[in-house]
C-alpha cells in the first residue's frame, strides 16, 4: 500500500498543466459576427442575424422566416467556408452556422 507522502500534491499537478485562455475571445466572436452581411449579402442579412458563437464554435443565426432559413441552409457550405476564412484571420474558433427562428 502506498503512503500518503508518495502522492503528488494537487498544486504540483496543476503547475504542470498549461491553461490557455483568450481574454479577447468575445470581441473576436463579435468581430466575426460583424462579417455576416459581407458573407451572406445585404439582402439576406436584412432578414437574418447572428446571435452568438458558443464555446464549440457554432454560430447561432436567427432568421425572420422560413424562406430566409431555407436560402441560408442551401448556401450553408459556402457561408461556412467564408466564415472559416475570417475566423482563421481573427484567431477564433468557428465550425458552422446553426439556423434558428
Amino acid at each position: 500500500m502506498k503512503q500518503n507522502s508518495e502522492l503528488e500534491r494537487i498544486g504540483d499537478i496543476l503547475k504542470t498543466i498549461t491553461f490557455k485562455f483568450d481574454e479577447d475571445v468575445e470581441s473576436k466572436r463579435t468581430s466575426l459576427m460583424s462579417k455576416w452581411s459581407e458573407v451572406v449579402g445585404e439582402k439576406l442579412s436584412q432578414y437574418s442575424k447572428p446571435l452568438r458563437i458558443d464555446d464549440l464554435g457554432v454560430m447561432q443565426v436567427s432568421c425572420k422566416n422560413s424562406v430566409v432559413s431555407n436560402e441560408l441552409f442551401n448556401q450553408r457550405i459556402e457561408i461556412n467556408k467564408k466564415l472559416k476564412i475570417h475566423a482563421k484571420a481573427l484567431e477564433v474558433e468557428f465550425k458552422y452556422i446553426k439556423l434558428t427562428k
